[in-house]
């Protein structure tokens, strides 16, 4: 009986399916979880053969990021030094709302679907420039829109800048971010534009290399 009611709850989630032999095969919710692990273990590789060859950044923090639930998680890094602290490490999780890579994932997302999201307002701040509200977050986003990255200005962290952009795959969906942050009083943040056109630079060598179709 209690195989009975696994088999019954499994099938319920669709992880397995009962044939008319009274057999069971693997279900379609399996599946998608291995398109997925091979998917995120996809982009980590090539993430990890992209810094590899052009070692951008020197001591800055990169880190991989992939959706979960409501909030991004840390899969892979590169350069951790003093962040680790911050919540820079493999595993961790950070703030949909208010990281540079949440709002990198949330720039493909239509105005009223985030609107949705947050209908009962933003989390709780992070810090005192964690920005608010709702209307403020959707501006950052369509910024984002229009210049291909986000920016996380100490809304996570105090003392910390962090800069993201999108991965693409062959359908040119996003199944990842790639952030770059650093201190807020590094100089590198004085000319801005040459972190982010690095930071495109390798976010694009990785969507490339998974299929992704940038046309110009």
């Amino acid at each position: 009986s209690s195989v009975h009611n696994l088999c019954a709850t499994m099938i319920a989630l669709e992880m397995i399916i009962k044939r008319s032999d009274q057999t069971y095969v693997i279900g379609p919710h399996i599946m998608r979880w291995a398109r997925s692990f091979s998917q995120h273990t996809d982009v980590s590789a090539e993430f990890t053969h992209v810094l590899d060859e052009t070692a951008p950044f020197n001591d800055a923090t990169l880190t991989l990021s992939i959706l979960e639930q409501n909030e991004v998680m840390i899969i892979g890094m590169r350069n951790s030094g003093a962040l680790v602290r911050a919540g820079f490490r493999i595993g961790g999780r950070l703030p949909f709302a208010y990281s540079a890579s949440g709002k990198a994932f949330l720039s493909h997302i239509p105005d009223a679907q985030i609107e949705r999201m947050f209908e009962s307002g933003l989390p709780e701040a992070c810090t005192q420039f964690s920005i608010r509200p709702v209307d403020a977050l959707i501006s950052q986003v369509r910024r984002c829109r229009i210049q291909g990255f986000s920016l996380d200005d100490q809304e996570v962290n105090e003392g910390i800048v962090s800069i993201a952009s999108t991965v693409l795959d062959s359908t040119n969906q996003p199944v990842a971010a790639i952030s770059i942050s650093m201190s807020s009083d590094d100089q590198r943040l004085e000319n801005r534009q040459d972190v982010i056109s690095s930071l495109k630079q390798v976010t694009e060598q990785v969507s490339t290399r998974l299929g992704a179709d940038l046309g110009d």
